[in-house]
């Protein structure tokens, strides 16, 4: 379908320029992907769960223990900010 106004070659170069930003998108989450795998071999993979109702503690612990945490740590969180500097335990 031709939208009125545009030009056969105006649309191709919308397709095209879509598509290269589609795989723009794709390969940045490859390499997003790529490097959480390889903090993950090296012990160094950080995940987050945020508990949306009081008591499901043990829930979220039971569920990173099954993909295969090594360390838990509870963060309470004190404002909005989120401050990474405390992340890491050595």
């Amino acid at each position: 379908m031709r939208v009125p106004g545009t030009s056969m070659a105006g649309m191709v170069a919308g397709l095209g320029t879509g598509l290269l930003t589609r795989q723009a998108g794709v390969a940045a989450m490859e390499a997003g992907r790529a490097a959480r795998e390889r903090a993950a071999r090296e012990g160094r993979l950080v995940l987050a769960v945020r508990i949306a109702a009081p008591g499901q503690e043990a829930r979220a612990e039971a569920a990173m223990k099954a993909a295969g945490a090594t360390k838990i740590a509870a963060v309470t969180r004190t404002t909005a900010a989120i401050d990474s500097a405390r992340w890491t335990v050595g």
